[in-house]
C-alpha cells in the first residue's frame, strides 16, 4: 500500500503563509510516516497554479486514475480547501475515496466518518468556498477603487510605454515612443499597410516589442489601440475564470465578456499620438478592409468604394437570384449597410437597392475620360483639394536618427564592460558587428530619406499626363480585376443618391512615386 500527498496551490493562495508545495509537501509527508508509511512508500502529486474551484486538475486527475487502479491506503492533504474549493466537489471526491477504501486525512483537520464528522466537513467546505468568493470580491473592488483614482491596477504591457509599479503609472519609453509616432505617420500620410509597415521596421533593424522581428498581427494591434491617444479603457473586460481554461473541457471553457459600458473606468495616460492623427489611421484602416475583404463570391468594380448620400454609411454589394418556370433572374446591387440592417437600425436608411450595373458602368465611363484627358482629372482634383496634410518626412528622419543614437549607446556600454573586464571578447566582437551591420542600415535609410522629394499634396499636370499615358495605351485590353485596381487608384469615393451620384478623384502617392 501507498499514501498519495496531494498538494495545490492557486495565485490568490501563494501569498499565504505556509501555502507553498514546498511547505505542503514537508507537513503531508511528515503526516504519512507518522502514520506508519516509509519514505519510498509515498506519492507526491500536487497542483501548481490551478483553482480550487475545478474538477478536472492534472494532479488531482493522476490521484483519482491511482485510486481506480487500487493499492492506495491514504489520501494526505493539508487542508480540505486544498482538496477542493467548492463543497459540492469536496463531497464527490470524498465519496470516490470512501468507495475504493482510501482513507482520507488532513493535516490541519481532523476527519471522522461519523455524522458528525461529516457535518463539520461540509461546513468547512462551504466556509472555504465562501471565502473564495470573498477573496475574489475584495481583490475586484480594490482594483476598481485604484482605477477610479486614475491608477493602473496591473502592469498592461503596451509598446511605447513602460509601468512604473511605484506610481502604478505608464512612463513614455521615448525610443519606442517615436516609432509607434512613425508607424502611425506610414499608416495616415502614406497609406501603409500593417505588411509594409512591418516591412520597412525590419528593413531598419528596429526591434519588435518583445525582439525578433516585426509581424503583420504585431502592427496591426498597434495601430488599433486607442492607448496611445492618452486613455486606457481599464474593468472592460470581464475575464473571471479564464485562466484556467486549459484545465476545462471544451464545453466548460469561459469566454471573455464585455462588461457595460457604464462599468469601465477610463484611466488618463501619457499621450503618444494625438487624436486627429489616430483618426486618420483609423479611417486608412477601414478603407483598406473595406475594399480587400478577401475573395468575394461575386465580382463588383467599386467595392469599398460607395457610400450611401443619404445616411453616410458605407455601401456593400449584394446578389440576388430567382428562379420561375425554368428561367433564372440575376441581379447585382450596391446596398446601404444601414437600410439592410432593418429594425435595427434606427431609424433605417431609405436609400433603394441600387442596380450595380448602372453605378459601374458611369465610373467607368469618367475614369476612361480621365484616362484620356488628364487635364480634366487635374481640374477635379483641384477642386476636390483639401487642406495639404501634414508631412511625415520629419519624424521619420527623427526616427532614423534616434535609432543611430542607440546604436552608439550600445556600443559605448558594450565598450565599458569589456573595460570592466565583464564581457568576454569573442562576445563582444559578435555584438559589435550586430550593431555595424545595424548601423550601416539605418545609415543607408537615412540617405535615401534625404536624397527623396517631399510629396505634393496636387500633382503636376505634366507628371500625371506621363503616368496616364502608360495606362491609356492598354485601357481597352484590361480585365475586370485590372479595372478595379484602376478604379480604386483614381477613385477616392463614390456618394450615391437616389438620383444622381457624385464622383470624388485622387491620386495616390504610388503612381506618381517615381517622379
Amino acid at each position: 500500500m501507498v499514501a498519495i500527498v496531494y498538494a495545490r496551490v492557486s495565485t490568490e493562495d501563494q501569498a499565504r503563509e505556509g501555502y507553498s508545495l514546498a511547505a505542503q509537501r514537508e507537513a503531508c509527508r511528515a503526516r504519512a510516516l507518522a502514520l506508519g508509511y516509509r519514505p519510498e512508500e509515498v506519492l507526491e502529486l500536487s497542483d501548481d497554479g490551478v483553482s480550487g474551484d475545478l474538477m478536472e486538475r492534472p494532479g488531482l486527475s493522476r490521484v483519482r486514475d491511482l485510486i481506480r487502479q487500487g493499492g492506495v491506503g491514504h489520501v494526505i492533504c493539508l487542508d480540505p480547501d486544498r482538496l477542493a474549493r467548492r463543497l459540492t466537489y469536496q463531497l464527490i471526491l470524498t465519496e470516490e475515496l470512501e468507495r475504493a477504501g482510501v482513507q482520507l486525512d488532513f493535516v490541519n483537520f481532523e476527519w471522522r466518518n461519523t455524522p458528525e464528522g461529516r457535518l463539520f466537513y461540509s461546513l468547512r467546505g462551504a466556509i472555504a468556498e465562501y471565502e473564495k468568493e470573498k477573496i475574489r470580491e475584495r481583490s475586484m473592488r480594490g482594483k476598481r477603487q485604484k482605477a477610479k483614482q486614475g491608477l493602473l491596477t496591473h502592469n498592461i504591457q503596451t509598446y511605447g510605454y513602460v509601468y512604473d509599479p511605484a506610481t502604478s503609472m505608464f512612463q513614455v519609453d521615448k525610443s519606442a515612443a517615436r516609432v509607434v509616432r512613425q508607424m502611425y505617420r506610414w499608416c495616415a500620410d502614406e497609406e501603409a499597410g500593417s505588411n509594409e509597415i512591418a516591412r520597412r521596421l525590419n528593413a531598419l533593424a528596429i526591434p519588435a516589442p518583445k525582439g525578433g522581428t516585426w509581424l503583420r498581427s504585431t502592427v496591426h494591434r498597434i495601430l488599433r489601440n486607442p492607448t496611445y491617444t492618452g486613455e486606457i479603457i481599464l474593468q472592460r473586460y470581464d475575464s473571471a475564470g479564464k485562466k484556467q481554461n486549459r484545465f476545462r473541457p471544451p464545453e466548460e471553457k469561459v469566454r471573455l465578456r464585455v462588461r457595460p459600458e457604464e462599468e469601465w473606468i477610463r484611466v488618463p495616460v501619457p499621450a503618444i499620438v494625438d487624436q486627429t492623427l489616430w483618426d486618420r489611421a483609423q479611417r486608412v484602416q477601414d478603407v483598406a478592409r473595406r475594399r480587400y475583404p478577401g475573395t468575394a463570391k461575386h465580382f463588383y468594380l467599386l467595392s469599398g468604394l460607395c457610400v450611401c448620400g443619404l445616411c453616410g454609411s458605407y455601401m456593400y454589394g449584394a446578389f440576388i437570384s430567382r428562379t420561375r418556370r425554368e428561367k433564372q433572374w440575376q441581379w447585382r446591387y450596391y446596398v446601404c449597410n444601414r437600410h439592410a440592417q432593418g429594425a435595427r437600425a434606427n431609424p433605417r436608411c431609405g436609400l433603394p437597392y441600387t442596380p450595380a450595373a448602372k453605378i459601374e458602368e458611369e465610373v467607368w465611363r469618367r475614369v476612361c475620360r480621365w484616362v484620356q484627358d488628364p487635364e480634366e482629372l487635374h481640374r477635379e482634383l483641384r477642386a476636390m483639394r483639401e487642406e495639404p496634410e501634414p508631412d511625415a518626412s520629419a519624424g521619420q528622419r527623427e526616427l532614423l536618427e534616434e535609432q543611430l543614437a542607440e546604436v552608439d549607446r550600445q556600443r559605448a556600454r558594450l565598450l565599458h564592460l569589456y573595460q570592466k573586464a565583464l564581457a568576454p571578447a569573442g562576445e563582444l566582437e559578435t555584438r559589435l558587428g550586430e550593431l555595424a551591420g545595424r548601423e550601416k542600415a539605418l545609415r543607408e535609410a537615412l540617405a535615401a530619406h534625404r536624397a527623396r522629394p517631399l510629396q505634393r499634396s496636387l500633382p503636376r499636370l505634366p507628371s500625371l499626363r506621363r503616368v496616364l499615358a502608360g495606362v491609356r495605351a492598354r485601357v481597352d485590353q484590361m480585365t475586370p480585376q485590372e479595372r478595379r485596381e484602376l478604379v480604386r487608384a483614381l477613385v477616392d469615393r463614390v456618394v450615391v443618391r437616389p438620383d444622381a451620384i457624385s464622383i470624388h478623384a485622387q491620386i495616390p502617392d504610388w503612381m506618381l512615386n517615381h517622379e
